[in-house]
């Protein structure tokens, strides 16, 4: 009886794994691939200098309705980066 169970809760595994996926292409993906192609291979120095800027050092976060929730954020940002860097070694 027990491997009836096991292919029971496989099954039922199987069938939500693919309900799940199906409800993503039908609300999400389907959406976005709607959507016109976007360069993005172009000013390949912007996007870069953009990325440090504003993923990396959290300048948008320094400005004024977010100054100090913004601040301890970007703290604890740096904080995850640096645990991140010192397990890679």
């Amino acid at each position: 009886m027990e491997w009836a169970q096991r292919i029971l809760v496989f099954l039922m595994l199987v069938g939500s794994v693919i309900y799940f996926f199906y409800c993503l292409w039908k609300l999400e993906l389907r959406l976005v691939l709607q959507g016109d192609k976007e360069k993005r291979a172009d000013r390949i120095g912007t996007r870069i200098i953009s990325l440090i800027r504003d993923v990396i050092l959290q300048r948008k976060l320094f400005n004024r309705p977010y100054s100090l929730s913004g601040t301890l954020h970007a703290l604890v940002f740096w904080g995850f980066l640096v645990i991140g860097v010192q397990t890679l070694n």
